[in-house]
């Protein structure tokens, strides 16, 4: 009988051990233990943890199921429970779709996101509704957000490579057009992987919640850009003829708005009837018919209202354009009309007034109302589901195609009509002398020094402008020898002061890795240092840094070249290209290494955001091929002036080297900028990124071939940017950098021969810094080839550091007066990156402690930190004009400079010079060797923050 009865308890115990059961003792029992969730399901939430009487809702994860259920923790005198059943999260077997041949045309394509429109073709009744799952080839990363105006969003899987769109409730038929084909549009938003370039839509006769499961059951298609050439046929093999979105004599597109066509059904089926924009039905191309230039338009009027309505002209920085193309002898181009809506409005229209004739526009989420004076005003209207628009900000986005092939882009005026304004602005239309492109004169000195060397052919236009040939389709190729003229007209602001001056809030995901110190508030923080540094005109939709307006907006004037952007060196206003560049390739290098960093603290988008910002001014920089601006602005009188650099009104002289006064360091520092940088923005700004590194080979050559001390070419640099250490360094890291970003072995066979004619084994550095490269190369090439010659200079370097290197009492890094926390974070970066190399360095946890703990000096750990806006006991009064300027239009001069309050905006993130060798900080922006700030100050820093946080992370999981 005892037998059996140790038989009844062993069992019992066994099924209360599977079921989440709790055996006690002689004490009363209050744990269930650990609720286990179903397969593909997640816990999300228990009110009492695992004890007594706590209640955990139990769900399937998103994409699987929307079953959910209850678990109840109950204990009784001598066992506890879980109550209730786990829901039922097993993946089945899909609905399969009715119609697969769908296809995916992507409309626009921007800084973290699309929007892309599915296309289907004759379908059978939809009176129930529809759903269509779209599936990509690749997740889009965690934080992808995907909206649809006109279709629900009724799933996402939880990788984000697949979604549901549905038919709106109570409108089953809606996005259907006349010939029963099915378009819808959506976006996608935060994306943090490259857009995809496959995609599958499947389609269902009825409304569905969730199909995400689904595979692709056939083979996915290319996603297409839609171009004015393209039809948005729903079947590739379709003919012509038989297509519903053609007819003899005109285009149907959907969702796309061209010339004076007219929407029907809510704006999503448009009929294309210009005369200048024909599709041949039997060859499916597009041919244009010609069109010649007015060679003048009439005299300058005038329009007081538009269709009845009163319209209000928006600031200058409500138009805006991008970088354009040429496509059949005619030029387009993309933008932007940003309105300001202050109330609501229900009748209204968006006017955009061209200075060159525009022959036809695209747009998405407004309908063309008209245009008129041959080209010149366009008009905008309502589409339906933004028909009573709200106060806030309107974006129409749009393609244009001008009238002949030009090198200029057309400027443009935004009005906003509306029924409720009662007075208004008048409405310009502008007198400009017309000259036909195919008669203006052959600048040959501008065609000789904008010729690019690629594999495809290239030609030079009539204005000097080079393109790339490929098929019959030739894309402009960025030689920015052309200047915006109303930038630089007589009349033109050099800058402009912000509206509203007030304090930026950070506002940051808090780190969870365990670190002593939040390293997503660092990143978070020294990103928007580098906002704060930004010259040029700045973008209104995400200028957190409110107490900067527009700056410097006619640098590069006098030689033709939009120069207005790039950041500001330090505390003053020039803009030094050598060590702009250096801090460059510093946080590229990163975002390369510890990318994942910047996902992990939500900053990815604003990290690729911050580096496109100077790597775009370094390729305008690069006006010819064998040249290169060193420095733009005048440093004696910058340096006589304490001030806001929106009130700076002086033209700004600019330095080049050529291949008559080279500067080897200077062009072979900005081919490593943009070549490391090209690595970082390829799958996200692929555009960029290819012109970053067309130019970055363009400039080594340079180098190369051309060799002289910058400081020689340009001696207004010798006493703030001397090159101390040579080329040779620049030369080695250059090559480096471009052997990662090509894999083309030229480059690294340059590299290694320079560094064994060096001597380059017995090179031990004392500083990783804007001039000296070495250590950084050796690094690169460990890396690269994982040879011990390179490993054991890296070596050496580290032992260097942790031994006989000065150090403050502290013990940070202490290599001189002026900047000594750049040196302490710089050599951390080279500390954390050595840590990487496999196989790993003998002391590769020493070095890595070593890093961790001069990082910790400067935030904290040394009594005080050396990050303003951050930590304890923080710099008050850095060295630096704008944050110490008032709100306007208080005055800012030298008694701003002298006044011993601190600054009136806080400067967050920016790294100061640090304290003296025996660790003394004196917070006064007078002492400029300690309290001065720098952009190249922050970029070892900020990628080194970045290893740090990678660095938790693994220690966290371990």
């Amino acid at each position: 009988m005892a037998f059996y009865s140790n038989m009844l308890l062993f069992e019992i115990m066994l099924v209360s051990l599977l079921a989440g059961v709790t055996l006690c003792g002689g004490n009363i029992p209050d744990s269930c233990g650990i609720l286990t969730p179903p397969s593909n399901g997640v816990i999300l939430h228990c009110s009492r943890g695992s004890r007594s009487n706590s209640r955990c809702i139990v769900k399937c994860k998103n994409g699987i199921s929307t079953a959910q259920s209850i678990r109840i923790c109950k204990c009784s005198e001598r066992i506890c429970l879980w109550e209730g059943f786990n829901p039922n999260c097993e993946v089945g077997q899909c609905e399969l779709p009715i119609h697969k041949e769908g296809s995916i045309v992507l409309l626009e394509e921007w800084f973290g996101g699309f929007t892309a429109l599915i296309n289907l073709g004759f379908l059978p009744a939809l009176d129930d509704g529809w759903s269509a799952v779209v599936i990509f080839e690749q997740p889009l990363g965690s934080n992808a957000r995907i909206t649809s105006l006109t279709s629900d969003v009724t799933s996402i899987s939880p990788s984000k490579n697949s979604f549901t769109l549905s038919s709106k409730e109570g409108s089953p038929a809606r996005n259907i057009s006349t010939s029963n084909s099915l378009h819808s549009v959506f976006s996608v938003t935060e994306v943090e992987t490259r857009t995809p370039s496959l995609g599958y839509v499947g389609i269902y006769n009825h409304r569905v919640t969730d199909v995400v499961c689904l595979n692709p059951p056939g083979p996915m298609k290319p996603i297409v850009k839609f171009s004015f050439s393209q039809t948005l046929c729903s079947n590739s093999n379709m003919s012509a003829t038989s297509s519903p979105f053609t007819t003899s004599s005109r285009v149907v597109s959907p969702l796309v708005n061209e010339s004076t066509g007219i929407s029907s059904n809510q704006g999503l089926h448009v009929e294309t009837t210009s005369a200048t924009s024909l599709v041949d039905n039997n060859t499916s191309s597009m041919t244009t018919s010609h069109l010649s230039v007015a060679t003048t338009i009439s005299p300058r009027t005038f329009l007081m209202e538009i269709d009845g309505m009163q319209c209000k002209r928006q600031n200058d920085e409500s138009y805006r354009t991008q970088p354009g193309w040429v496509d059949g002898g005619f030029s387009y181009f993309s933008g932007n009309a940003l309105v300001e809506v202050t109330q609501s409005a229900t009748k209204w229209l968006v006017v955009v007034v061209f200075q060159l004739p525009i022959t036809s526009i695209q747009v998405w989420n407004t309908i063309i109302k008209g245009n008129q004076s041959n080209g010149l005003l366009w008009k905008f209207g309502p589409i339906g589901y933004n028909s009573q628009l709200s106060p806030g900000k309107l974006d129409v986005r749009f393609i244009a195609k001008m009238q002949t092939q030009s090198d200029n882009m057309a400027a443009g005026e935004v009005y906003f009509c509306s029924s409720y304004f009662g007075t208004g602005d008048p409405i310009w239309l502008p007198f400009e002398e017309r000259t036909n492109a195919s008669n203006a004169p052959i600048n040959k000195q501008h065609e000789e020094n904008s010729r690019v060397p690629v594999s495809l052919s290239t030609t030079t236009s009539s204005l000097g402008l080079t393109t790339t040939t490929h098929s019959d389709v030739r894309r402009l190729t960025p030689v920015p020898r052309l200047t915006n003229q109303r930038r630089c007209a007589s009349s033109a602001p050099y800058g402009i002061r912000p509206r509203r001056s007030s304090q930026t809030v950070p506002r940051w995901k808090r780190s969870r890795d365990g670190s002593k110190y939040d390293f997503n508030e660092l990143l978070h923080k020294s990103i928007l240092f580098y906002e704060a540094q930004r010259s040029g005109s700045l973008p209104n939709n995400y200028n957190r840094i409110t107490w900067r307006g527009n700056s410097m907006l006619k640098d590069g004037c006098s030689i033709a070249v939009d120069l207005s952007g790039g950041w500001f060196d330090a505390g003053d206003f020039v803009k030094f290209t050598f060590p702009m560049a250096a801090a460059v390739t510093n946080l590229a290098w990163g975002g390369i290494v510890y990318r994942k960093a910047y996902v992990h603290a939500g900053l990815l988008p604003r990290f690729l955001g911050s580096l496109k910002w100077p790597v775009t001014y370094l390729i305008n920089a690069h006006t010819a091929q064998n040249e290169l601006v060193g420095l733009v602005g005048d440093v004696r009188a910058d340096h006589d002036n304490w001030s806001r650099p929106e009130d700076w009104n002086q033209d700004r002289p600019v330095f080049k080297i050529t291949k008559d006064a080279p500067g080897t360091e200077l062009a072979a520092e900005t081919a490593a900028a943009l070549a490391s940088s090209s690595l970082v923005l390829k799958r996200t700004h692929p555009s960029v990124a290819s012109q970053a590194l067309r130019h970055a080979k363009q400039l080594f050559n340079f180098a190369v071939q051309y060799r002289g001390h910058y400081h020689e070419a340009i001696p207004q640099v010798n006493e703030f940017y001397h090159s101390y250490s040579g080329f040779n360094d620049e030369l080695m890291w250059a090559a480096a950098w471009l052997f990662k970003a090509t894999t083309q072995q030229r480059y690294l066979s340059y590299a290694e021969r320079l560094f064994d004619s060096l001597g380059g084994t017995h090179i031990t550095g004392s500083e990783f810094s804007w001039d000296n490269k070495m250590i950084g190369a050796q690094v690169l090439l460990a890396n690269i080839t994982g040879h011990d010659k390179y490993r054991n200079g890296v070596i050496r370097f580290m032992n260097k550091m942790l031994t006989e290197a000065p150090k403050t009492p502290s013990g940070m890094l202490w290599v001189r007066e002026k900047g000594p926390c750049r040196y302490a974070a710089n050599a951390a970066l080279i500390g954390l990156l050595a840590g990487e190399l496999e196989p790993p360095l003998p002391e590769r946890r020493k070095y890595l402690k070593w890093a961790e703990k001069q990082i910790h000096l400067l935030v904290g750990d040394d009594g005080r930190s050396y990050v303003v806006g951050f930590g304890k006991d923080y710099p008050k009064r850095p060295h630096h004009r704008s944050s110490s300027c008032p709100r306007p239009p208080a005055t800012c001069d030298w008694t701003t400079y002298h006044s011993n309050r601190p600054n009136h905006f806080i400067l967050y993130g920016a790294l100061v010079g640090g304290p003296s060798k025996m660790g003394q900080y004196d917070d006064d922006r007078e002492n400029f060797h300690q309290s001065e700030v720098a952009i190249d100050f922050n970029a070892g820093f900020q990628s080194a923050v970045a290893g740090l946080k990678m660095l938790a992370r693994r220690n966290r999981n371990k």
